[in-house]
């Protein structure tokens, strides 16, 4: 329980930390600053099981996914709330949120897959033709 509320306080402490104002520099620093979060992150809900060398590739892909859900946000994220509070009331606009929620979800997870898939040694064939792992 304890992890988690460290997890959650320094996402706290991300949140209002003034490099997340729009300034020039600002994606320049993000991109460093969330890889060493996610790196972090990680391997504080995996308890030090996994070591610090394996998880930069997962770090790096969620960083660089959840680029993905930050610019849709930016381009096309107020017209449905706004279109779904007119026709569904408040539900409609929790709806859009949720949505944009479950796919953040899904960027995060995916990113660490990902990383645990770049970290493994990929198999070589032997003589025998059989793949040695």
């Amino acid at each position: 329980m304890l992890r988690l509320a460290v997890l959650l306080g320094v996402l706290h402490l991300f949140a209002v930390f003034p490099f997340r104002r729009e300034t020039p520099v600002s994606g320049a620093v993000t991109l460093p600053i969330g890889t060493l979060f996610f790196r972090w992150s990680q391997r504080l809900l995996l308890d030090g099981r996994v070591s610090w060398r394996a998880l930069p590739p997962g770090a790096v892909c969620t960083t660089l996914g959840l680029l993905g859900p930050r610019v849709l946000s930016r381009l096309a994220f107020s017209p449905p709330i706004a279109s779904g509070a007119v026709t569904y009331g408040p539900f409609g606009a929790f709806l859009v949120i949720q949505t944009w929620l479950v796919a953040v979800g899904v960027v995060v997870f995916g990113g660490a897959l990902t990383g645990r898939l770049a970290d493994e040694e990929p198999s070589r064939p032997t003589r025998a033709g059989r793949r040695r792992r």
